[in-house]
């Protein structure tokens, strides 16, 4: 199609469908206010992310667990079973009564009475420095002392607790069966250490032997000539 026959075609149409043609094209083009509408939907994310947080602040703490009392006792059982693993940290020397009672607990002192007709011994301070050491204690001391107590209370000193901690066996021989010792005052330093066994209780006619376990840490104390130990006396008769 040539120019001229294009131009023919296009003059030569109906003047109605001219008309409506020029009335479509006057016709203004509705536009959508994007901008607008994004304002809209920012603001009311704000309004939602600060009521969501309200909520949050507003809303009632998690509930704890209450452990029953029951719980506490077999925890309490538990610790008090077990020797305490700390080494050397008794009370110092102008400890009172409460720093008293705390000692007696890291450093049990057990009851370990003569065998019947067994020959009396001079028992000194023992350093034991594995659980092989303890159990040769147990052999030898078992023919001369009842150590049932005394492997009791220390059935935890196993081999792993001997790789950081030595143990010292005290003894306390001779004294009065109505009483009762506690270590009141411990103390190691520079491989020296200074024990003071407090015995109390009524003293009566019947002997009895204790020995006292003080943990101390691994290498701490090589000597037995550098343990100083006190006797101290708080009885009635």
């Amino acid at each position: 199609m040539t120019a001229e026959q294009f131009h023919d075609a296009l003059t030569l149409l109906p003047e109605d469908l001219v008309a409506r043609a020029d009335k479509i094209r006057s016709r203004k083009r509705t536009r959508i206010p994007w901008k607008s509408c994004a304002a809209i939907a920012a603001c009311f994310a704000v309004l939602l992310a600060l009521a969501y947080r309200h909520a949050q602040k507003n809303s009632a703490p998690t509930a704890l667990t209450a452990v029953p009392f029951a719980a506490h006792q077999e925890e309490a059982a538990d610790s008090a079973e077990a020797p305490r693993m700390e080494a050397a940290k008794g009370a110092p020397a102008d400890s009172d009564s409460d720093a008293a009672a705390d000692s007696a607990i890291i450093y049990p002192c057990v009851e370990t009475p003569c065998r019947p007709n067994a020959a009396v011994i001079d028992c000194s301070i023992s350093i034991l420095t594995s659980r092989a050491d303890l159990e040769d204690y147990f052999a030898e001391m078992g023919e001369y002392y009842q150590l049932n107590a005394l492997r009791d209370a220390c059935h935890n000193y196993d081999e792993d607790w001997f790789m950081s901690s030595d143990l010292l066996l005290i003894p306390v021989d001779g004294v009065s069966a109505g009483q009762t010792c506690i270590v009141t005052e411990m103390s190691c330093q520079e491989g020296h250490c200074n024990v003071v066994i407090t015995l109390t209780g009524e003293e009566t006619d019947e002997l009895t032997n204790y020995r006292v376990a003080v943990p101390v840490e691994k290498g701490s104390v090589t000597d037995t000539q550098n343990i100083a130990v006190t006797y101290k006396s708080d009885t009635t008769n």
